[in-house]
């Protein structure tokens, strides 16, 4: 991939995921999301930093969950049972957004 100047904003989201893959290409999908950089392990199996960038200009960055780094203790949404994250995407057609968001699979609590 080409070395990008990026200035992060104030804040960024940064995710344990589950499947950062499959993360990603929810992104894609819900959000038009175009991947900035990813960096695989060694063997390719997971990924240890990835850093997306929303067509609004937001940034978001995610990694795999690495249990075996904290103890075996899972720190993904999915292995803590809920996370603590809320996500605010200043959107100028909302609607369109959430159809997109759904149709890609995304769940209405």
């Amino acid at each position: 991939m080409p070395d990008i100047e990026l200035t992060p904003p104030p804040l960024t989201p940064y995710l344990t995921v589950a499947d950062a893959r499959a993360a990603i290409a929810f992104l894609e999908r819900a959000f038009g999301a175009k991947v900035l950089s990813k960096n695989p392990t060694p063997d390719g199996t997971k990924l240890i930093h990835a850093a997306l960038q929303l067509e609004n200009g937001g940034l978001v960055m995610l990694s795999d969950d690495f249990p075996e780094r904290h103890g075996g203790k899972p720190s993904d949404p999915q292995g803590l049972g809920g996370a603590s994250v809320t996500m605010h995407l200043d959107l100028p057609d909302v609607d369109a957004v959430f159809a997109r968001a759904v149709q890609a699979g995304a769940t209405v609590a």
